[in-house]
Parts: C-alpha cells; sequence; structure tokens
C-alpha cells in the first residue's frame, strides 16, 4: 500500500477516532461525576441521620429540664400554700391563688416532689444544662438567637427558685407565711416567659433537621404559662 493511499483515507479515520475519544472521556467522566454524586448523597444521609439523632437528644434534654421546673415549680406553690400536708386539709398561706390548689388535686401530693428533694433537683437542672450547651455548640449553630434567649429566661427562674428553696431550707416552719401574693406572681411571670422561649428553643431545633414539618397544635400548648 502506497504512502498516498494511507493520506487519502486518514481524513475519514479522524472523526472515528475523535468520537471515540470523546465517547472514553465522557465515559470516564460520568463515571467520576457519578461516584461523587453518590458519595455525598450517602454522606448527606449520613449527616441527616447524625442531626435527627442529636435533635432528638437535645429536644429530650430540653424536656427534661421543663419537667424538673414544673415539678420544683410546683412544689415550691404547694408548700406555700398549704402549710403541712394537704390531704389534712391544713391551709397555709390563703393569700394565694387556687393555681397551686388546682395543681394538688390534679397530680396529687405524691405526683410533686418534697421540700427535701428541692435541692438535688436544682443539681439536675444545672446538669442538664451543661447537656444542653454541648449539643447546641456542635450541632445547633442555627439555632444560637433562639438558645440565648431560652438560657436567659431559664437562669432568671432558676435563680428565683433556688432563692425561694434556700428560705424555705432557712426557714422551714414560717416560709408559707413569709411567701407573698407577690412571689406568686413573679414566680408565675418567669415561668411563663421560660415557656415561651422554651418552645421557641424547640421549635429552631426541630427546623435545622431536614424536611421540616410544621409543629402540631400541642407544640403551642407549650407557650402556656
Amino acid at each position: 500500500m502506497s504512502w498516498s493511499a494511507v493520506l487519502a483515507e486518514l481524513p475519514k479515520a479522524v472523526p472515528i477516532v475523535i468520537g471515540a475519544f470523546i465517547g472514553g472521556f465522557l465515559a470516564v467522566v460520568g463515571a467520576v461525576l457519578g461516584q461523587a454524586l453518590a458519595h455525598w448523597a450517602t454522606q448527606r444521609r449520613e449527616h441527616q441521620k447524625i442531626l435527627r439523632e442529636k435533635a432528638e437528644e437535645l429536644s429530650n434534654a430540653l424536656c427534661q429540664i421543663q419537667h424538673t421546673l414544673f415539678l420544683l415549680y410546683q412544689g415550691l406553690m404547694r408548700d406555700a400554700r398549704f402549710a403541712d400536708s394537704p390531704e389534712e386539709g391544713i391551709i397555709g398561706n390563703i393569700s394565694l391563688d387556687s393555681q397551686a390548689v388546682n395543681v394538688v388535686r390534679q397530680i396529687g401530693t405524691r405526683g410533686l416532689p418534697q421540700p427535701g428533694e428541692y435541692r438535688a433537683l436544682l443539681y439536675s437542672i444545672n446538669f442538664d444544662i451543661q447537656r444542653v450547651d454541648i449539643l447546641q455548640r456542635l450541632y445547633f449553630l442555627s439555632a444560637q438567637q433562639f438558645y440565648e434567649a431560652h438560657i436567659d429566661t431559664l437562669v432568671d427562674l432558676t435563680h428565683w427558685l433556688e432563692k425561694l428553696v434556700g428560705l424555705q431550707e432557712d426557714h422551714p416552719k414560717d416560709w408559707a407565711g413569709m411567701f407573698h401574693v407577690e412571689d406568686a406572681e413573679e414566680s408565675a411571670r418567669l415561668y411563663g416567659k421560660f415557656q415561651e422561649t422554651h418552645a421557641d428553643i424547640l421549635e429552631a431545633v426541630a427546623k435545622a433537621v431536614s424536611p421540616y414539618r410544621k409543629p402540631s397544635r400541642a407544640r403551642f400548648l407549650l407557650r402556656r404559662p
């Protein structure tokens, strides 16, 4: 075969070679992109799984604090309303409203802690606050604004209740008479503000996890003092 014949056929072979090259290149790029996208999707699913687990852990810790504060708050209201066991009908500070009476009727005296247990409840709250702070800083920086507002109301309420617990420990026999309507109103005000920020931080944590679902009506009941 002469070189002239080879050169004559060469232009016909160029498109075939170029097409094979482009096809191979696209196949390699497609494989690389496919692996990268698959890896990204896997990482994203794993991240969302961890985030959901941490959101549940953080929400549980927040609700545990809320529950402990509720028991402590209502226990103090009961102690201020009744000098001794309300089951015996001995009434202490009758100037308080009927809220404590309603709580005692609904929960019962056995469902509320006793004065000697209040200090342990305060310690458990401080421990749970540390857990909440770590989880929020590691996984939910997007909720920082709501978290700081919640901590502010939580600290105010905790310090107030700790003050009442201290007074009760120092004056166990006279404390019911020392607790006035103004103290009950301040307790209710601080507890109400805490409840509002509690609902806000729970919703902010839920929004950080996709897909986000609008909270049910039960969530809004948390805002009630």
